[in-house]
Formats: C-alpha cells, structure tokens, sequence
C-alpha cells in the first residue's frame, strides 16, 4: 500500500538510491516545496532541500537548497549547493557551490567556493588552507612582508 502512494513499484527497492562506481548505495532525502520541517536533521545520505529547515543540518554526504529552499539555522556537510536561502552558519568540508539565485547570511567555513554572480552572501567568509606551508608562503616573501 505505501509503495502505490509514492509511486514505487512493488520490487523497485531502489527508487530513491544511487549506486556509485564503488558500488554502495547512496541515498537521498527530499524536503518537498510546501513543506517545514522544525527541529534539527542529521543524515548520512545526500539531502535536497525544496522546501523550509528551521534547525540546523548535519549531513556526511551532501546537501542542495532549491531556489525555493529555505534554511533557519546552521549547515554542516561534505558538499553544499545553495540556490535558495540560508539564514544561518555554513561548514562544509568540501566544495560550497552559491547559484546567482543563492542569499546566505551567516559565517561561510569552507575548503574551496564557487560563486556565481549575483550570489548575496552578508557574513564572513573563511577558506581552509590546504597546509600550514600555504599560509608560510605569505608571510614569509618579503615581498607581502614590505
């Protein structure tokens, strides 16, 4: 009965999985258009947000905000693709991708950033560096020095 109300055919158990070229599933969650979710979201599989999050998100996988999306509080994942908005902190230990539809106010930690234009972003923004040699690269040539 629950796999006709959400269209799955009866022996279709991987409708909503992936697999990847290792061979393990990967999952997505979806927060619908027209939906709010209140309280906080801790998942390992991929999350696409369509819909509202008030509370923060830790995912270990990756998280996308449709243009529609919205998030109230702080998001913590692998990857991050914003199109919507996110009032709240960003921490992602990979890529960060902002569309030119994407507003985030809050503070931005990330390993590498791509933003399009006309991305708003109001708060700080803060890049890992790759080593500690990186960072002694610049303070150390005299050049940036004088």
């Amino acid at each position: 009965m629950l796999a006709a109300m959400f269209g799955k055919k009866e022996g279709n158990a991987n409708a909503f999985t992936a697999s990847t070229s290792s061979g393990s599933e990967v999952r997505l969650s979806i927060v619908a258009e027209g939906t709010t979710v209140r309280g906080d979201v801790e998942t390992a599989s991929n999350l696409r947000i369509d819909g509202k999050i008030i509370g923060n998100i830790v995912s270990t996988a990756s998280v996308a905000i449709g243009k529609g999306g919205s998030v109230e509080g702080n998001i913590t994942a692998a990857t991050i693709k914003i199109s919507g908005k996110v009032q709240g902190n960003i921490d992602a230990s990979g890529h960060l991708v902002l569309d030119a539809t994407a507003t985030v106010c809050g503070e931005i930690k990330v390993k590498s950033l791509t933003v399009e234009e006309g991305a708003i972003v109001n708060g700080k923004i803060t890049m890992e560096t790759h080593s500690t040699s990186d960072l002694n690269a610049f303070s150390t040539n005299k050049e940036y020095a004088q």
